[in-house]
């Protein structure tokens, strides 16, 4: 690729525009500090005539100082069978309309964050920070390398200012990579309050108010809305604080489509898929993802209700002191819920000036966490709601969207 077309890629980035996969076949340690760059190569790596290596245990080995380190000399052969599913995965990229990246670097010293199926590192790709998700190939099967095309695939189609932009994805045996943009200002399970803020972030000395903590789930109820409304409409099966990520201009954005699925329209239950098994986080499993592994659209909307109460309740445990079993015995057969506060225990300036907000925000949480699916509001109702809400509320002094008259 040509300087010039690289330069109109990294400026596509910045604007959200550019989405490619990824099939650079092989990594090169380039900076002393163990980051890979893909280094271009126009002769396929993955065929069922190339062997790829893996080590017994598991896929690393320890160096002098005890580190670990990737050493591909001390790989054992893959199965046939896993040879095979890489071959498929790298061709069906290919066909996506693929170019290579030959300029990503990895800092690897340290994760910045944790997904559902992997860790997230800080990297560089043409001038441009972003994000990458490495996972490990942890079983000799091809069930793994399937569900990362899935999770690419479907990361691919999506465009909206509320979903994390998507930039690429390749595969260089142990690991598989998914690399999106960076949201330099984190997860909302850091941002819960102003005490929560890591002290290196650049919120540290700004206050999270009501009005920021309505804004950013509304932003997120934003990205879900369109979520439900494409054809078929995707279930997100994860929502949680820890997925909502705030960008550098303090817009929430959904991550992590690893348990994603597309609702099959064809299927005898449309509007809903049926698992064996049970993904995302126990807290927002509704009752009958519990009890009959059942997703849907209305089961994201039980998550969205238990997220929004933990975070405009961010000083509020949801479930103290049950063990997983009982939670999923309470919340399935005793309609069991976290506790909706009384407006005495809250700041005095949203028992002042925000009661009604407050009130309509408890309605709006129970609305979405109802014990019957088709009794639960949509996201078109929660937007609306939320965007009425906003409308009425002030950002304090010193709060992150307080602009001075």
């Amino acid at each position: 690729m040509a300087r010039s077309n690289y330069n109109n890629v990294a400026r596509n980035i910045d604007h959200g525009l550019e989405t490619r996969f990824i099939t650079a076949d092989h990594f090169a340690e380039t900076d002393g500090l163990g980051a890979p760059i893909f280094q271009q190569d126009t002769v396929p790596l993955f065929n069922s005539h190339t062997p790829v290596r893996s080590s017994n245990n598991p896929y690393k080995q320890q160096t002098d100082q005890g580190e670990e380190s990737e050493n591909e000399e001390s790989y054992d052969y893959f199965s046939d069978k896993l040879n095979n599913a890489i071959s498929k995965v790298s061709s069906q990229l290919e066909k996506s309309g693929t170019f290579l990246l030959d300029e990503l670097s990895i800092d690897r010293k340290e994760p910045i964050g944790v997904g559902s199926s992997g860790q997230v590192f800080k990297a560089k790709y043409l001038g441009t920070t972003v994000a990458v998700k490495r996972c490990l190939i942890v079983d000799l099967l091809e069930d793994p390398l399937l569900d990362f095309l899935r999770e690419t695939q479907l990361l691919s189609s999506l465009r909206h200012q509320n979903i994390v932009t998507f930039i690429g994805a390749s595969i260089k045996p142990p690991h598989f990579y998914i690399i999106t943009e960076y949201c330099e200002n984190g997860s909302l399970d850091k941002l819960k309050s102003s005490s929560t803020i890591p002290q290196k972030s650049l919120l540290s000395t700004l206050k999270i108010d009501l009005y920021a903590k309505v804004k950013w789930m509304l932003d997120a109820a934003h990205g879900m809305l369109y979520l439900s409304k494409l054809k078929p409409p995707i279930i997100h099966r994860d929502l949680k604080l820890g997925n909502l990520l705030v960008d550098s201009a303090f817009n929430v954005k959904i991550s992590d489509f690893g348990v994603s699925k597309v609702i099959d329209r064809q299927s005898k239950h449309q509007n809903q898929l049926t698992s064996n098994i049970q993904v995302g986080t126990v807290e927002s499993e509704s009752p009958e993802v519990i009890q009959y592994g059942r997703y849907s659209l209305a089961s994201d909307v039980y998550a969205f209700g238990i997220m929004l109460y933990e975070y405009i309740y961010s000083d509020k445990e949801l479930y103290p002191g049950l063990s997983v079993f009982e939670l999923k015995e309470q919340v399935m057969s005793n309609n069991l819920r976290p506790p909706i506060p009384d407006l005495t225990e809250l700041p005095s300036l949203w028992q002042n000036d925000y009661a009604q907000q407050i009130a309509t925000l408890n309605q709006l949480i129970q609305k979405c966490w109802d014990q019957q699916p088709e009794n639960r509001v949509g996201f078109v109702e929660i937007c609306s709601t939320m965007e009425t809400l906003l409308a009425t509320i002030k950002p304090e002094e010193n709060s992150i969207f307080y602009t001075p008259h």
